[in-house]
């Protein structure tokens, strides 16, 4: 889980400001303290030696001063960004799995999770279609956004079949 976190932060990383991230940083956005700056040394090295003997981590490498990914790694999350920028919220619907790696805690993980979140659940609700709405509210995540829900109704038609589904829904 901790390499699935560092690659998904430098990866995070390489697509927002690609300026990579110093020991104490990763720490922080790792363990959510500084001090653990010699245990993310040496969980680096493990993941070099993990990529290193990987094929299917072929031409993926972290270098270092500061932690960086030397080619960019395809990963859901920033592709469910790049697809709510275009306004495409089908797609971006279609790429969302979820709750980012929901087991972590790493607080970098949470706050790339709930940024992610925000913007899937502000882009729908500022304009996503009555279809797009629905299948919003079928995550887990969305169970019980009435927010979301009222808004569906509104922008949905009233001979919509899904429409009887969301009252129902609502009404338990």
């Amino acid at each position: 889980m901790r390499h699935a976190e560092i690659l998904t932060l430098l990866s995070w990383d390489m697509a927002s400001t690609g300026r990579g991230c110093g020991a104490q940083e990763l720490a922080e956005l790792v363990y959510g303290e500084s001090r653990h700056q010699i245990a993310m040394r040496a969980e680096m090295v493990r993941l070099r030696k993990q990529l290193r003997s990987s094929p299917a981590a072929a031409g993926v490498d972290v270098a270092s001063k500061p932690y960086r990914l030397t080619s960019a790694i395809d990963h859901d999350a920033a592709a469910v960004l790049t697809a709510l920028t275009a306004g495409d919220r089908m797609a971006a619907l279609d790429l969302y799995g979820g709750s980012l790696l929901p087991a972590s805690e790493a607080p970098g993980i949470l706050s790339i999770r709930h940024h992610l979140a925000a913007a899937l659940r502000e882009s729908l609700l500022a304009d996503g279609s009555a279809e797009e709405l629905f299948r919003y509210l079928q995550l887990p995540e969305a169970i019980e956004d009435e927010e979301a829900a009222y808004t569906a109704l509104r922008v949905m038609p009233t001979e919509s079949p899904l429409r009887a589904a969301l009252v129902a829904r609502m009404q338990t």
